[in-house]
């Protein structure tokens, strides 16, 4: 089989390997890859591939080498494993490549969990594989949508559930980095849709797409970068940096310092902006991570809840991002290859959304 693989010391480079496919032990499962997206995620997922283990997930045969995870959709072609029949299709986190192998466990009438001893320490919510057949909801027209937007915008609803959850920590304002990137729209959308008082709203961003954040119509004002430090207003704030990059970082603590209550990092698509940045002004920034606000739900709301609430979410700002989101599509790990160099170059449009058929 086919397998598309990232040099973990320089995320420019790629090659495509054949690897001979495992054989199957009993209990295992044979997925043969059918669809993925690829999106700026993937990019951060490979820089942050050792810093919090998203290599871990699909080792590589080759030394120095990677393979970068991605979402989308595959059909069951062998099985080894009680109640799990060959042609099921399922949904989750998958290599970038032709297939994959899966040992399932807490397996259910609606998805399974990959017990592959190399997963186990891993977090859960990317263990998991959704048996498609087994729910109501499901609508195959929307499957690329799905693995384009659902791990974005899960992403975006559990970030604004976060500042839900800790009062927006007493902010007049909340700052969006990056405010083109679909993650960030998710956490606009969602803020704009709220129906309670919150803080104003600021959308950062380029001046490339300072236009297309602007006709979204779901920010209280979109600040370029260059103008961080004359027009963010110096009140108590909170400032999500979904980028990465170190300038913006920078200018956001130099222009709000002591004022700032939370800086919160959650993607490092500007990667070859990312540096350390000691000696900021204002709050040390931290790390946000999805599966830490999941796993808290699941235990206060309960695991059904979760989802439930994540689901509506997605689906509402799915069908809200149809009016501007062209979804293009290319064929095979070439196609992958070119689509993830354009996106690690940073040149594709927030308006794009790529699958990549394996078919």
């Amino acid at each position: 089989m086919q397998q598309l693989l990232v040099n973990k010391s320089d995320i420019k480079q790629t090659k495509i390997v054949e690897t001979p496919s495992p054989p199957l032990a009993a209990g295992d499962v044979r997925l043969k890859i059918d669809r993925f997206a690829l999106t700026a995620n993937n990019v951060t997922y490979a820089v942050a591939g050792d810093m919090i283990g998203y290599w871990k997930f699909f080792p590589a045969p080759d030394e120095g080498w990677g393979i970068v995870p991605v979402w989308g959709h595959a059909e069951v072609i062998e099985s080894k494993c009680d109640g799990i029949e060959p042609s099921e299709r399922v949904y989750g986190y998958f290599p970038m490549a032709e297939e994959l192998v899966v040992q399932p466990a807490r397996v259910r009438a609606h998805a399974f969990t990959d017990g592959m001893a190399h997963r186990s320490a891993l977090p859960s919510v990317y263990n998991a594989y959704v048996r498609l057949a087994a729910i109501p909801t499901h609508d195959p027209a929307l499957e690329d949508l799905q693995a384009i937007l659902y791990p974005l915008f899960a992403t975006s609803y559990m970030i604004y559930d976060y500042l839900l959850d800790n009062e927006y920590f007493g902010a007049e304002q909340i700052l969006l980095g990056s405010a083109s990137s679909k993650t960030a729209l998710g956490v606009l959308q969602l803020l704009h849709d709220h129906a309670a008082p919150h803080p104003a709203v600021i959308g950062l961003t380029s001046s490339r797409n300072e236009a297309f954040v602007k006709e979204r119509n779901i920010c209280d004002q979109v600040v370029t970068y260059d103008n961080i430090s004359n027009d963010v207003s110096q009140v108590p704030s909170v400032y999500i940096d979904m980028s990465g990059n170190a300038d913006v970082r920078i200018a956001v603590h130099t222009r709000l310092g002591d004022q700032l209550r939370l800086s919160s990092s959650v993607g490092i698509s500007h990667w070859d902006k990312f540096r350390p940045t000691e000696g900021l002004q204002g709050p040390k920034p931290k790390m946000f991570f999805a599966p830490a606000q999941i796993k808290k739900r699941q235990e206060e709301w309960g695991a059904s809840v979760t989802q439930t609430k994540t689901m509506d979410a997605w689906r509402d700002l799915a069908i809200k991002s149809e009016s501007w989101l062209t979804v293009k599509e290319g064929r095979g790990l070439a196609s992958a290859r070119d689509t993830y160099a354009a996106l690690v170059a940073g040149t594709t449009a927030p308006t794009d959304g790529f699958i990549v058929n394996m078919a």
